[in-house]
């Protein structure tokens, strides 16, 4: 018997119906999955370090070790978006040798909201005022990650006397900010929004969850303490209570980070990720991260070969042996 148009038309329209119910099914399954994976977390996540009162909130501080023989204690400054966690291929060694403390930005890992937006001085003064707080002497060796370049380099500024040296870990450059805040098209705005919703749909039914839990090296994330990563970045989401991103609000306004030009002979080091460097586009990221590096007249600057824009995770000897060589000067 000779198939028809109709006969056709309607085998396609139950396949397409058979897709549809399969879809929705997946979708309602991802919901439901995605609810239970984040109330589980609340109630099994608990915050490894202090809460200390840092004027209206409280702020989560992990050290760990212990300075000796009047060591410097190292503060480790995470890159936009991410906790303490991601430092756990680097807090874990740096512990035999000296005090080390991690640390949540406010709205961030167990750390409770601030304001809705806050400048880079702001940040950082939050984290002197935690630093204070937990009772966190100098003097200090910081390093950052990404945009975390910029708070080390602010806080360096502020505290010239207490601060024996700072390593930039494919740090951001206020040009970036500068570029990031120009005027966007109307097709990059819809594109950017578009692109927005869709992260946004795959975290609320639980393929960035999948996604974390079969591949965090796709994320950048350290496997050590993936359930942190994984429950407390995912819940908190759509509950965030600083509803700007830091890295947002950072770029926004990276000229109070372009203001400081001098760190005098502050001991620094400049690891930068041969990758970024490549996949930079239209960014000259090998020349900001020179210029980083012209902050101080003792200054080393090192290119890193396979590694991605973490090179604390993928790569954390490297970082490891900076830190501990300015730790020993």
């Amino acid at each position: 018997m000779k198939t028809t148009p109709k006969n056709f038309i309607s085998k396609v329209k139950q396949i397409f119906k058979i897709i549809g119910f399969v879809l929705v099914g997946l979708i309602i399954f991802g919901l439901i999955f995605e609810q239970v994976a984040e109330l589980i977390d609340k109630k099994t996540l608990k915050a490894p370090g202090q809460l200390i009162q840092v004027v209206d909130h409280k702020m989560h501080i992990y050290c760990t070790g212990e300075s000796k023989n009047g060591s410097p204690t190292v503060i480790l400054e995470a890159g936009g978006g991410n906790i303490w966690a991601t430092w756990s291929r680097i807090q874990p060694k740096i512990s035999q040798f000296t005090k080390v403390c991690s640390y949540d930005r406010s709205g961030y890992g167990f750390s409770e909201g601030s304001k809705d937006s806050r400048t880079n001085l702001e940040v950082v003064q939050e984290l002197e005022l935690l630093l204070r707080n937990a009772n966190v002497p100098g003097p200090y060796v910081l390093a950052g990650h990404s945009i975390g370049g910029y708070y080390i380099r602010l806080f360096a500024s502020r505290h010239m006397d207490e601060v024996k040296g700072l390593v930039f870990i494919d740090s951001s450059h206020e040009k970036q900010g500068e570029l990031l805040n120009q005027p966007m098209s109307l097709t990059d705005k819809v594109m950017n929004k578009v692109m927005e919703e869709v992260m946004y749909s795959a975290i609320r039914v639980g393929v960035a969850r999948a996604v974390m839990t079969f591949d965090p090296a796709l994320l950048g994330m350290p496997t050590e303490n993936l359930n942190y990563n994984k429950g407390l970045l995912l819940s908190q989401t759509f509950e965030q209570t600083n509803k700007v991103e830091d890295m947002n609000a950072a770029l926004q306004s990276a000229s109070q980070v372009g203001a400081v030009r001098d760190l005098s002979n502050i001991p620094i080091r400049v690891l930068t990720a041969q990758s970024s460097i490549d996949g930079a586009g239209d960014m000259d990221w090998l020349g900001w991260q020179k210029d980083i590096a012209n902050l101080s007249t003792n200054s080393k600057q090192i290119t890193v070969a396979n590694t991605s824009h973490y090179i604390h995770v993928d790569q954390p000897q490297i970082v490891i042996d900076q830190i501990l060589e300015l730790i020993r000067n």
